[in-house]
Parts: structure tokens; C-alpha cells; sequence
């Protein structure tokens, strides 16, 4: 019987040993009342073999605690405290895909299917890197100036309800990006080394999106007109914004992360296009894929309205015309007299 110490020696699997938890130990809390006993909360991965049953005990395992791929002191760390950028990619470019195929499965794939494969890669890699974006401007931005001692707005309740007005719901959205990636994860495991379907995935996704991004986007012009006069009127708030935004190893650009919700919307259509391009009809996935393409292609067209109506013909969105936001089914659907009248 061995007692958990907690020291820096990791807890390895045994058959030879038993271990014994901090609520087990006499005396342990000060007193004989269970209300002051420890109890455990999780599970330490180290301490257990790898909980990934397709693990094969190698460096390969996609879990990212695999005991297999992390140093034995690793298990001290809080997962939630890793930088956002050490988070391993699931997909380190679009064409890496190649070298984890078997070379005879490799050379039965067609160009289209080899072109299929390299969008799905290249798609995935690409909400990585928005999603990575997303929490960038969580923990530069957000967290320090909810959490800044002494405040850099008070009192408190004008910082959260400056918060609140500034990010919107950029925070639901870096959730839904993640949950999208995570179903990626999933399906790439269960379907290795090929990715078979994504269609599915992607409109699941658009579920989320629908109520997210038109809500974001009706806040956006408001937000980057609160961010100037924030920071003219301001000047603490200003100086700590010059401060975070150069601080580290790298720039970070409040207003670029801030429109990178409202742009990156607009290019999940493209890359749904290219994808069903590359997808023969008869394919399993043609039919998602579709229906994903028309909901988000709809989701864009709202949240765009949303941001011209909420722009009220100033800044970068006064130019854009009705037409500019209806789809062009719709337009071509309509009668002229119709289109004159909307004119």
C-alpha cells in the first residue's frame, strides 16, 4: 500500500502496487468530519495507460495526454493554462495527409479524390488557425482586462459592460469553432487515414452558426466605433490596449481579430464549393455537403444584412447595394418588375 504524496514522481500503472488516496489517510483534514476530507476531482492521465483504445503505445497517438508522447512530469500541468499555440495542429498542412496512407491505397485514389482529400485537410487546417485566432483574442485581450488589479475601467460593472458591448458573443463563436474542430478530430480517427464524409459535420456546425454569427456581426460596427472612443477618452484603457497588443513575441491587432469572425464567415462557402467540386453525385457525402453549402451560404447572406443595417450606410459596408446581399437565386428568381421596384 502506497500513499499518493503528490510529490514530482509521476504515478505510474502497477500490479504491484496499490495506491492510497488523500481521503483514505488518517487524520487527513484535521478532524474525523467527511466535510473537511479532499476529495478527488479527476483523473490524472499520466497516472493511467492511455485513454485512447486505439492507442498502439508510440508517439503516433492522437490523443493530446497521451502518456506515450508527454514527459513524466507533464502530468503537473493544467491543461487549461497551455498556451494556445503549443496545442499540437491536427493537420500540419494541407498535403501531409499523404504520408500516413498506405502507398497502395494512395495510388487506387483518382486526382479528384486526391484533390477531396487535400481540401478537407486544407479546411481543417484553416479553422485551426481561426480558431486559434479566436482564443488569442481570449487570453491577450479579454481575460487580462477582466482580470487587470488594479481594474483599467471601473468601477467593475462599466469594465463588464464594456466587455460585454466590445466582444459580443466572439466567445460562443470560438466554441462552436472548437466543438467544429473536435468533430473533425472524431471523424479523421474514425475513418483514418481517409476522410470519407464531412458534410455532415459541417452542417451540424451550421446549426450553431445561425444564431451566432448575424447576432456577432449586428454588433460589430458598434463595437469598432466603441473601441475609438474607448480609447479617446480613455487614455488608461488606451495605454494598457498599446501595451498587450506589443507585448510577448507577437503583434496582436484588436481590430483585425475583432472582424475575424465577419470574414472568415464569408469564406466558408468557397471552400464548401471547392470541396463539392471535387465530390462525385453519387458520393454519400454529396447530398450533406449540399444542403451545408445552401445553409451556410444563407447564414452569410442574413449575418451581411445584419452588418449593413447596422453600419447605416458608413464605414466599409456603405457601398454595398441590396443586391449585394440577396442571394442570386433569389435574384434570378425575381420578376423585373420586382427588381426595378427594389431598385
Amino acid at each position: 500500500m502506497v500513499e499518493v504524496d503528490w510529490d514530482t514522481k509521476p504515478i505510474r500503472d502497477s500490479s504491484d502496487v496499490v495506491f492510497k488516496f488523500m481521503d483514505e489517510m488518517e487524520g487527513f483534514g484535521g478532524g474525523s468530519d467527511p466535510l473537511t476530507i479532499a476529495l478527488p476531482s479527476g483523473v490524472l492521465t499520466m497516472a493511467t495507460k492511455c485513454y485512447s483504445p486505439s492507442c498502439t503505445g508510440d508517439s503516433r497517438c492522437y490523443a493530446p495526454r497521451c502518456p506515450w508522447k508527454t514527459s513524466p512530469s507533464a502530468f503537473l500541468v493544467n491543461v487549461e493554462e497551455e498556451s494556445v499555440s503549443s496545442r499540437a495542429p491536427m493537420v500540419k498542412n494541407e498535403t501531409d495527409w499523404t504520408e500516413d496512407v498506405d502507398p497502395v491505397i494512395l495510388a487506387e485514389l483518382s486526382d479528384q479524390q486526391r484533390t477531396r482529400q487535400t481540401l478537407i485537410r486544407q479546411a481543417i487546417l484553416e479553422e485551426e488557425r481561426y480558431e486559434a485566432d479566436l482564443a488569442a483574442l481570449e487570453s491577450v485581450f479579454i481575460t487580462p482586462l477582466l482580470t487587470a488589479h488594479p481594474a483599467i475601467i471601473e468601477p467593475y460593472h462599466r469594465l463588464e459592460h464594456l466587455v460585454h458591448q466590445l466582444f459580443g458573443n466572439v466567445l460562443e463563436i470560438r466554441r462552436a469553432s472548437r466543438r467544429l474542430i473536435d468533430n473533425f478530430a472524431i471523424r479523421l480517427r474514425e475513418q483514418s487515414p481517409l476522410i470519407l464524409t464531412v458534410g455532415d459535420i459541417i452542417l451540424e456546425a451550421a446549426t450553431d452558426f445561425r444564431s451566432l454569427y448575424p447576432e456577432y456581426m449586428d454588433n460589430l460596427t458598434h463595437a469598432d466605433q466603441l473601441l475609438t472612443t474607448t480609447c479617446e477618452e480613455n487614455r488608461q484603457f488606451g495605454a494598457w490596449l498599446e501595451r498587450v497588443s506589443h507585448g510577448g513575441d507577437h503583434r496582436w491587432d484588436l481590430r483585425y481579430l475583432l472582424k475575424r469572425p465577419a470574414t472568415y464567415l464569408q469564406k466558408y462557402p468557397t471552400a464548401l464549393e471547392q470541396i463539392l467540386k471535387s465530390t462525385s453525385g453519387d458520393d454519400p457525402d454529396y447530398d450533406f455537403l449540399n444542403e451545408a453549402l445552401s445553409s451556410i451560404q444563407n447564414i452569410s447572406y442574413i449575418a451581411q444584412l445584419k452588418l449593413w443595417h447596422a453600419s447605416k450606410g458608413r464605414g466599409p459596408n456603405a457601398n454595398l447595394k441590396w443586391y449585394d446581399i440577396v442571394p442570386a437565386t433569389v435574384r434570378e428568381s425575381m420578376e423585373k418588375k420586382e427588381f426595378k421596384r427594389q431598385m
